[in-house]
């Protein structure tokens, strides 16, 4: 501001002169304030340039600074936002480590504690290994000098032979597992006959129980165990049945297992058997009592569920003397279903015992079914009195029917090889069960360590779910019965003029479905 003022100061003075100049009249002061001042009044205008651009320089400098400064000041905003967090952050997690040290202090609290809850159950398992050891001195002096005795009972004198080799094989074989296992116990099997009747069956319970033997490994039928169930409950005494079937024994928490599966799971593979085979309407002829009922209910359900037609249920009576009329009503019925489904879509369905033989023998005299095939259960399935009386009707009608499925394990060829140098037959499913059920009771007595009732009932279910046997995995149920199987589809066949046994097929539980055999030289329409 200064030198601008100057400038002006000087700018008059030179106008002023120049006037006075001109005024004298003489171009000679023009010239003289011309050249003193001119130098000076150029070189301030050049200074002021200078500065003008000096200061616009500083200005643009002053707008960078005052921009880095905002920046900085929002810089320091995060920051102080930051430190806030960290601050509400350090607060909390002072606040859990006090709380953590709390827990801590606690814990180690219940620690001590526990080591001295544990020291005194030291000291308890310690005595109670004492007493075990005492008490069980005691009983391998008792069962050195006493065997201990289990009850087998033969459904029949027919099957007598057959369960004592299975008695006397079982005996050996776990004698002879004792002593590898240094066990101190001996085993003997106590066999008795039924004779066919549930009443002796009753009676053999009782000699057993005044025997002081609570484990009977039996009885072979549904009605034999059903007739004994409530004796044998009342006295402490425990069965395992080998063969006994029927589904009104599946009752939870008795004192029947069973190391056979129920009836009812055979059903499956009877309608699983009749719709691979391509059959739509199937024609039931059935025994009139529970046991045929429960199968008819189960296969009619599972039939239909298929897509299959009960075209007509012939239900007989088992005590009457001829079947003519049963057989009569099924033939009047198998006319009408072929009419409607064609001959290869109908076949009968047998749900019979004893009385099959009997049909069997005058079949041909009803030849619209007897041109059908048939299809039978496990009881008419390898059934020894077609062989003798009716060995062209059962192979003309092949009577396919479900067996159990074998499975082949070390501890089965064993005992095939054992049992068939005695007896000279191979081992059904029923027989392998009821060695596996000798083994059974001997495993819950080394578990237990006593042959009281109470104590293997308790322990049987947990053996059996471990053990693989001669004949497959034994676990059980909720009602203390063998889980369903896979099943052989077995049936009849001539070689040379003689009636045999031939596998058909394979029903596979894990998907419900039939494989029927191509070298069997039949085909199934399905």
């Amino acid at each position: 501001m200064i030198i601008m003022s100057t400038h002006k100061s000087v700018s008059n003075i030179a106008i002023l002169l120049l006037i006075v100049g001109l005024a004298i009249g003489g171009g000679g002061g023009y010239f003289f304030l011309s050249s003193t001042y001119q130098p000076k009044i150029e070189e301030y205008e050049a200074q002021v340039t200078d500065l003008t651009s000096e200061v616009s320089s500083l200005t643009s400098t002053v707008a960078e600074l005052e921009t880095e400064n905002s920046n900085y000041e929002t810089q320091v905003s995060d920051l102080e936002n930051e430190v806030s967090a960290l601050n509400i952050t350090i607060t909390v997690c002072r606040a859990f480590s006090s709380a953590l040290e709390r827990r801590i202090s606690g814990l180690e609290s219940k620690l001590d504690e526990a080591e001295d809850a544990i020291s005194d159950y030291e000291e308890q398992v310690s005595e109670l290994k004492s007493q075990i050891s005492f008490f069980r001195s005691i009983l391998e002096r008792q069962y050195e000098s006493t065997p201990i005795q289990i009850g087998i009972t033969a459904t029949s004198t027919e099957v007598l032979l057959e369960v004592q080799a299975v008695g006397a094989i079982a005996e050996d074989d776990i004698n002879n597992y004792c002593k590898k296992q240094e066990y101190p116990f001996t085993f003997e099997f106590i066999i008795k006959n039924n004779y066919g009747e549930a009443v002796e069956a009753v009676g053999n319970t009782r000699e057993f129980n005044e025997m002081g033997i609570k484990l009977i490994v039996g009885h072979g039928s549904s009605s034999q165990c059903d007739l004994s169930l409530n004796y044998a409950t009342r006295n402490d005494m425990l069965m395992l049945s080998p063969s006994a079937d029927a589904r009104l024994l599946a009752i939870p928490d008795d004192n029947l297992f069973r190391t056979c599966p129920t009836d009812l799971v055979q059903a499956p593979a009877l309608a699983a058997s009749l719709d691979s085979w391509g059959i739509e309407a199937a024609i039931v002829i059935q025994r009139g009592d529970e046991w045929g009922d429960g199968i008819y209910k189960a296969f009619k359900d599972e039939f239909e569920a298929r897509g299959g037609v009960v075209f007509e249920r012939i239900r007989y009576d088992p005590d009457i003397p001829t079947f003519g009329g049963t057989l009569n009503g099924a033939e009047d019925a198998a006319k009408e279903a072929i009419a409607e489904y064609g001959e290869g879509g109908v076949a009968i369905q047998i749900i019979s015992l004893d009385e099959a033989a009997k049909m069997l023998e005058i079949v041909q005299s009803f030849p619209t079914i007897y041109n059908l095939y048939w299809f039978g259960t496990d009881s008419t399935t390898k059934y020894a009195k077609l062989f003798e009386f009716t060995p062209t009707e059962a192979d003309h009608l092949k009577l396919f029917g479900p067996v159990v499925a074998q499975e082949d394990n070390t501890i089965y060829r064993k005992f095939r090889e054992t049992y068939s140098a005695i007896t000279g037959q191979i081992p059904d499913f029923y027989t392998l069960a009821m060695y596996d059920a000798c083994w059974l009771y001997a495993l819950s007595i080394f578990r237990t360590w006593t042959a009281e009732a109470p104590q293997v009932k308790q322990a049987l279910p947990e053996v059996a779910e471990d053990y693989y046997g001669a004949s497959g995995w034994c676990r059980l149920n909720e009602d203390g019965d063998r889980y369903a199987v896979d099943y052989e589809i077995w049936g009849y066949g001539l070689e040379d003029g003689k009636l045999i046994e031939v596998k058909y097929g394979y029903y596979d539980i894990t998907d419900g479905q039939v494989t029927w055999y191509a070298n069997t030289g039949i085909t199934p329409l399905g």
